[in-house]
């Protein structure tokens, strides 16, 4: 009974993990989205090429995390999988 116990506080802390992923994941998405229009709105102003290479740093900062999220999330679901009751 205790090994079940401490298999469902182990899935429980994985489910709490890829939720808490997500969560960032979901907050980037958001924040990607919100810097491509910032990029494209500096585009079609005409902005300077200083203001519109900071915002395409900026954007790809934003994937890079995402990048990372993702590995972290493969990692949290094989963790998840391996704490599952067979």
């Amino acid at each position: 009974m205790e090994q079940k116990k401490e298999e469902s506080a182990n899935i429980d802390d994985a489910e709490r993990l890829l939720n808490d992923n997500w969560n960032v994941r979901k907050h980037l998405v958001d924040q990607e989205f919100a810097l491509r229009e910032k990029t494209q709105a500096l585009i079609l102003k005409a902005a300077s090429r200083t203001d519109i290479d900071e915002a395409r740093r900026a954007e790809s900062e934003c994937r890079r995390e995402l990048t990372s999220n993702t590995d972290e999330y493969e990692a949290l679901v094989s963790a998840w999988v391996a704490a599952a009751p067979r």
